[in-house]
């Protein structure tokens, strides 16, 4: 019984380490800054953003809630 919580504890210990370490590397870096070649930045502002039913725009909220933009 008492191997079996120690292993626990340890599993418990590694995980918690490893979702930690994996964010703090990463503190402070935007996804926008890494986008890749073919994706570009249209705005700077928005959410949710979607294409038109003839696929000829993009429409986006201005925040959760906000207005339409097209």
């Amino acid at each position: 019984m008492y191997r079996s919580k120690t292993g626990i504890i340890v599993l418990v210990g590694i995980l918690f380490l490893e979702c930690s370490g994996g964010a703090a590397g990463k503190e402070g870096v935007s996804p926008l800054d890494e986008l890749p070649g073919y994706i570009k930045q249209v705005t700077h502002f928005g959410q949710r953003a979607d294409f038109s039913h003839d696929g000829m725009r993009i429409l986006f909220l201005e925040r959760t809630f906000g207005d339409v933009f097209k």
